[in-house]
């Protein structure tokens, strides 16, 4: 199996222009191999708390099941995971996880995620 990256850099689009630095672990996955990544999730808008994360895995990737931390709720629908219901306040993180199959060449693909706040 070859070694994929899949995703060094999360692209996240905002619903209005603000910094936000959602990182992927590992950052490196097994191409065919069901892995598990973690998405690290500051809040950055004090003091509004995120509400939702959206994020839709990029085409070869697909979505196997995802997780909720507690107080959140959890819904996966093909590619895109959306974890609701909960709320980070403050300069908080959270770390919402996701299993991932890749099936593509070895290179550098980007989740797009979506962060809402209140």
């Amino acid at each position: 199996m070859r070694p994929v990256l899949a995703a060094a850099a999360l692209t996240l689009l905002l619903p209005a222009v603000a910094s936000a630095h959602v990182t992927i672990e590992p950052p490196f996955v097994e191409d065919g191999a069901r892995t598990e990544i973690a998405l690290e999730t500051p809040n950055e808008r004090p003091p509004h708390a995120t509400t939702t994360l959206s994020v839709t895995a990029p085409d070869g990737i697909a979505v196997v099941s995802a997780t909720a931390p507690a107080g959140w709720l959890v819904t996966v629908a093909g590619s895109t995971v959306t974890w609701s219901g909960g709320r980070i306040e403050g300069r908080a993180a959270i770390t919402f996880l996701m299993r991932i199959v890749a099936h593509v060449q070895a290179g550098t693909y980007r989740f797009a995620a979506v962060q809402t706040y209140d």
